[in-house]
């Protein structure tokens, strides 16, 4: 009476197999996508500069000083600053820079 024989005996063992399969699958997509965002979150951090923690900008970021001095330049063609304050700022600038 238990003991069920014939081609309905197997049915539920395919799902069950099937089911068992896909879950697997979905664990390791799951698995490498986590992997994936820890490792572009690693790189975004190594953006930054932590050496530059003690320099003049505290948060460490690394920016670039050939883009403040061409906004200070384009403020300068179009008139938003005077000359000596041009001059102060880009004097400024460069000890910031330096050191």
């Amino acid at each position: 009476m238990w003991l069920q024989t014939g081609p309905y005996h197997l049915a539920g063992l395919v799902w069950l197999i099937i089911i068992a399969v896909v879950v697997i699958v979905a664990l390791i997509a799951l698995a490498m996508a986590s992997s994936a965002m820890a490792r572009s979150r690693t790189a975004a951090r190594g953006k930054y500069d932590q050496t530059a923690i003690s320099s003049p900008n505290p948060v460490g970021l690394q920016v670039n000083e050939p883009d403040s001095l061409k906004i200070l330049d384009e403020r300068y063609a179009r008139g938003e600053i005077s000359r000596e304050e041009y001059a102060e700022r880009k004097t400024d600038l460069s000890k910031q820079w330096k050191g």
